[in-house]
């Protein structure tokens, strides 16, 4: 758990979806290469993206800037 969050759903008696959510204390820290490994990575893929979307914007391949700017908002 990165940041301490964990949400999930359960089913009580009647059959009913009820979701739980679980937090750690106020004195939780997370993990700082937890915390650079997921922040790197989500730099580094938006950056990968971009880069690939210049390119192929500027190479005139529609399809390719399509998927690199589905691939960017999502």
């Amino acid at each position: 758990m990165l940041v301490g969050l964990r949400w999930w759903s359960d089913y009580d008696e009647e059959g009913n979806e009820v979701w739980r959510f679980e937090s750690p204390g106020k004195n939780f820290e997370a993990n700082i290469v937890d915390k650079s490994f997921f922040w790197t990575s989500q730099f580094s893929i938006t950056i990968f993206w971009s880069v690939f979307l210049v390119l192929n914007a500027i190479s005139l391949d529609f399809y390719w800037v399509t998927q690199s700017i589905l691939k960017i908002e999502f």
